[in-house]
This record gives C-alpha cells, sequence and structure tokens, in this order.
C-alpha cells in the first residue's frame, strides 16, 4: 500500500490520515515496526526540504532554508536534515555543507517509511518543512510546523490547524525577516502551538473514512 500515493490531495489526505484515529498502522499494512531508528537529541527541530520547489523573482529558496536553519541555531536547537522523499537527498547534502562545521546540524541520510516517520517525528519541537505528506504525519501527531510550501493545499492543510500564521507560498517572493520571525516566534510558542493541534484534531476525526469502510 503506498500510503503516500493515497494521499494525493488535501482531501484525500484530510480523510486517509488526518482524520483517522489510528495510531498505528503497521498491523494492517504489514509492515514490521522499525525498532532501530536514529537517536535524536533533546531540544531539536526538523527541516525537510523539497528539491521541487524553484526561486520566485528575488528570492532564493536555499537562501530560505539556510536562514531558517541559522536562526534555529540562534535559539538554542539541533537542526535534522531529513529527506521525505529521495529525490530531495542531495539538496539535504548542501544544505549540512553550509553548515559542516557546526555538529549542531545534523544529516539523517537514510530512507523512512510512513510508519517510521510518524514515530520519528514525535521527538522534535517543531518541522520546518516543504513536503506535504511530512506536514501532514507531523501534525498528526500534535508537532507544529513552518509550511515553506509551493501549492495551495499547504496553505489549506495549516489553515485546517489555525497554522496558516506559519505558512509560506514559495511561489511568490518570501521575505526573509518573515521567515525569521517565524522560526522566532515557534521557538517561543511551540508548545502552545502543539496544544492548539491538538485540540483541533479529535474535531477533523468525528467522522472518518475508515468508519465507513468498517460499515461495508
Amino acid at each position: 500500500v503506498d500510503t503516500y500515493g493515497l494521499c494525493s490531495n488535501i482531501v484525500l489526505c484530510k480523510d486517509m490520515v488526518l482524520t483517522s484515529r489510528i495510531s498505528d498502522y503497521s498491523p494492517a499494512l504489514k509492515i514490521k515496526k522499525e525498532t532501530e531508528l536514529p537517536e535524536i537529541s533533546s531540544n531539536s527541530i526538523c527541516l525537510i526540504p523539497n528539491v521541487r520547489v524553484t526561486d520566485p523573482d528575488g528570492c532564493s529558496v536555499r537562501e530560505v532554508y539556510r536562514i531558517a536553519i541559522r536562526n534555529a541555531l540562534e535559539k538554542g536547537f539541533c537542526v535534522y536534515l531529513m529527506f521525505h522523499s529521495s529525490q530531495d537527498r542531495e539538496l539535504c547534502l548542501e544544505l549540512k555543507g553550509m553548515y559542516n562545521e557546526d555538529d549542531r546540524v545534523i544529516f539523517i541520510d537514510r530512507d523512512h517509511s510512513c510508519i517510521e516517520f510518524s514515530k520519528l517525528v514525535k521527538k522534535f519541537r517543531f518541522v520546518i518543512a516543504s513536503r506535504f505528506h511530512a506536514l501532514v504525519h507531523a501534525l498528526k501527531n500534535g508537532v507544529p510546523c513552518i509550511a515553506l510550501g509551493w501549492a495551495t493545499k499547504y496553505m489549506d492543510l495549516m489553515k485546517l490547524f489555525g497554522q496558516e500564521q506559519y505558512a509560506f507560498d514559495l511561489r511568490e517572493r518570501v521575505e526573509i525577516s518573515d521567515v525569521e520571525n517565524a522560526v522566532a516566534e515557534m521557538s517561543q510558542m511551540w508548545q502552545s502551538e502543539s496544544e492548539i493541534i491538538r485540540r483541533t484534531l479529535p474535531d477533523l476525526q468525528l467522522e472518518n473514512v475508515f468508519d465507513y469502510i468498517k460499515r461495508i
């Protein structure tokens, strides 16, 4: 079962992942649980880039990522770089190269299934991501996000949880200062934003596609 493929847009994603009350899909998908996930330092965040995001006029997406990492480090966080698609591995390596001498920037160089990622993402204070399904799984686990998106569905997803102030559309010029402010705010507010997300999730789960499957 290709869980990512099933969630090809905001409607299906909301039905198949966010609205599901299932926390462990391993038995249904017959996937062996991963027990040797990487150790994550306390007080860490995760950045998940997307190589498909192109530079709008006058704005470098790589610079946005670099500034986000720098600001997180200045706030005292360790920053883990992860790829949610193998296409993004080289971009993660490039970003790590910008901070090659800083051991607080850690590149996790391995693929993760959706189940593994869902378990791993719980260990982070918050996530900065440009991969849609990474955002979905983070929010499903109550982990706040800064979304650096490139399609309307990113903004729609964040609005579901009242988190639109942390959503940026990289199809347009993004002011670096706005990203800096978002990282600074999230650094202070991640616990309260997590509570907002957790309070919102039950409303999305009142009815879901899995309830209908049971009735068939």
